[in-house]
Parts: C-alpha cells; structure tokens; sequence
C-alpha cells in the first residue's frame, strides 16, 4: 500500500540456496522477484473501491507504527487501449498521531495484464517518484497481494528493494478466522517459489476508535491527474 517514496530503501534481494548433505537433488533455489510481476488478467472494474492493509514486507526505518492503512482507489479517465486510476493511501503515523497521505496515479493496460510506472506523490514532496507496481494476486471480493519496485535492476530484472503488501476488502479486526486461513495461505503460496512467507510480513495496526483519515490532496498530485486525463482523451 503504500509507498514511503521519500525514503529510498537499500535491501538487496539474493538467491537463496539450501541444500542437504550436498545432494544436488534436494537443493531448493529460491527466486530473485522481477521488478514486474508475472503477468495475470485482471477486470479493472473490480479493482476499484477501498482496500484495507493486512500486513506489509519492506525495509525497516520507512514510518514508526503507522496506523489504519488503507487505499481508495477510483478510475481517472480512460480508452479502449489504457485505463488510468488514482489512489489515495490514508494512515496516522505515531507517535504524533497525524493523519497522513500518500497519492498515486498509475496506467494500467487495458488487459490488465501489466502495470505502467507509478508515479508516487508524498504529501508534502516536491514531485512524483517512479515506482515499478505491479499486481501479483487478486480475488477482488477477500485480498489482493501488491508489489511494488523502487529500485529495479534493469541488467538482471530482478527487484534490488522489493515491496510486498497484502491488501484485504474488510479491515482487518474485523476479519474472521476462515478469512485469515485464506489470506495467509494464499499469500504463502504464491509467494513459495521466491521463499516469501507470512514470516516475512509485518502485521499492520489497526485500531477501530480512530476517526476516518481523509488527507488533503497536494496541487501537484491534482495537476498530475489533470494531465494524464488530457493524454488519455488526447
């Protein structure tokens, strides 16, 4: 969800290997993540509304505590070819307890198969930052698994500082226990082969008696809307 683009984050992704008393036949490769995705057919449509933020995988140091995560996502403007949509990433950061925002507005293809570059605008930044998104899971009614790219790796095609976020229909306190089953075991399946697990991922907090979050979107983020509604319907 969510994008901490006024940090850079230096975690390098390696390719794990196990092995077993040397025998090649139980060496276990895991993995570089691309910096895109795997490519997956996705109804745009269905995407759209507010998405709650179970547990996130980033380097540490990005906000302390961050509180009531969430993302309402609305379509800006579109074409037979493009889709673009718009985002808004709500949360309170601690200890000052401020309502905070992140805002973003990205390309999809119209087949849904692979994003464009995002362009992550901060509250307060200067201007956009490019991030590589894309979606690796969607069932659209229970969670959707995220990824997100700030530095990619354009000699391998790998992720040098790879983002994983789980991102679910219903907050998350408010889940059931058949819920939670599902989402973790999705996530650790799809995930398996780049030997990412629900061990890796940081629970996000939540707390139900906090007001709705509403940032005040930033002019340059409203002009950045503006101009690719102009292309779009260029």
């Amino acid at each position: 969800m969510q994008l901490k683009g006024l940090l850079v984050w230096k975690l390098i992704v390696g390719v794990v290997v196990r092995a077993a008393n040397y025998d090649n036949s139980s060496v276990k490769t895991c993995k570089p993540y691309p910096f895109y995705a795997p490519p997956i057919e996705m109804d745009l449509d269905k995407v759209l509304g507010v998405w709650y933020e179970y547990a996130i995988y980033h380097p540490p140091g990005v906000f302390k505590n961050p509180t009531n995560y969430y993302d309402k996502i609305a379509t800006v403007s579109g074409t037979p070819d493009v889709v673009a949509v718009n985002w808004t990433v709500a949360l309170f950061v601690q200890p000052q307890g401020l309502c905070s925002g992140f805002f973003e507005n990205v390309v999809f293809s119209s087949s849904g198969q692979k994003n464009s570059l995002t362009y992550f605008v901060a509250a307060g930044a200067k201007g956009p930052q490019q991030v590589f998104a894309s979606e690796i899971f969607i069932d659209y009614t229970v969670m959707e698994i995220d990824h997100r790219c700030l530095a990619p790796n354009v000699a391998t095609g790998t992720c040098d500082d790879p983002i994983f976020l789980i991102n679910t229909r219903v907050k998350p306190p408010l889940l059931t226990q058949a819920d939670i089953d599902y989402i973790e075991g999705t996530f650790n399946r799809v995930m398996a082969p780049y030997c990412f697990s629900m061990a890796n991922l940081t629970k996000s907090t939540w707390d139900l008696t906090l007001p709705t979050c509403n940032p005040v979107e930033p002019p340059h983020y409203k002009e950045l809307i503006e101009l690719t509604s102009k292309i779009l319907t260029a």
